[in-house]
């Protein structure tokens, strides 16, 4: 039983490598988090937002988080430590893309937008490990783009490479594979997260990022305790789950004290 919430089941994907596999899960802004295979246990999660499409490289090492179809593209690049902990290395975004696939070598990820899905842009896009768009190709009409395949045992799994750091890529390739910035449409502040980016929901810093599994309702509890610490200095609260009874009843005693007191 894997769901921590109410909501559809977006994606799911077994390591290849390791006994734990992740779920992407719940309405949007999703969740992604990553159980044991052996005791069916959340052990970490990899924060909520647009997304419905996870994919493991060869390795077990990376995993891009995405959303396709009808969300805009959004994609999160994860590398897995010694630790058991996911770190977050990159950010890009496919738009309009149908398909995502790792290459053998667990280098490089293969982001196509394909007919008959989309009969417009289509093309397909080359992107490393951390988010960087390596090429962009467009074609009149594509119908698949994938890799050739290779023997298991011809690649062997290598960490990042030294220098790379974290890839928030804003740009996209434009029709002479040259670098353009990438100017997205006005769009009105209620369909936004308030950053300009596309959300159904918004999800705080907190959600959004990777860490150690955290229930659901954790956050709400926290917020709503440290609600009763908020107002205009000197103002004063009234617990809301005391009944109108209790409140008299809190009264007579109050009153009955006071009258004891004075004999």
């Amino acid at each position: 039983h894997t769901s921590m919430q109410e909501g559809p089941v977006h994606d799911a994907a077994f390591s290849p490598r390791i006994d734990e596999f992740v779920v992407v899960y719940g309405h949007m802004p999703a969740n992604a988090t990553i159980f044991s295979s052996i005791k069916c246990e959340p052990i970490y999660q990899l924060g909520a937002g647009p997304h419905n499409t996870v994919r493991w490289n060869p390795f077990g090492r990376f995993i891009c988080l995405a959303g396709f179809g009808n969300l805009p593209g959004d994609m999160r690049f994860f590398d897995r430590k010694a630790d058991g902990k996911y770190k977050l290395i990159g950010k890009a975004r496919a738009a309009c893309s149908v398909s995502a696939e790792w290459s053998p070598n667990g280098r490089y990820l293969l982001t196509a937008t394909t007919a008959p899905r989309l009969n417009v842009d289509n093309g397909y896009k080359l992107w490393r490990y951390n988010g960087e768009l390596l090429q962009h190709v467009e074609r009149e009409r594509l119908f698949e783009a994938k890799w050739q395949p290779a023997i298991k045992s011809t690649y062997a799994d290598r960490p990042i490479s030294p220098g790379r750091n974290m890839r928030d890529n804003p740009e996209i390739m434009g029709r002479d594979n040259a670098i353009v910035n990438n100017t997205s449409p006005y769009r009105p502040p209620h369909v936004t997260s308030g950053s300009g980016n596309f959300s159904l929901a918004r999800s705080t810093a907190e959600e959004a990022g990777p860490g150690r599994y955290r229930p659901p309702g954790a956050l709400k509890v926290n917020l709503s305790q440290s609600a009763g610490h908020q107002g205009p200095p000197g103002a004063s609260f009234v617990d809301s789950s005391v009944s109108k009874n209790a409140a008299k009843n809190a009264k007579k005693r109050a009153a009955a004290r006071a009258k004891k007191s004075m004999c």
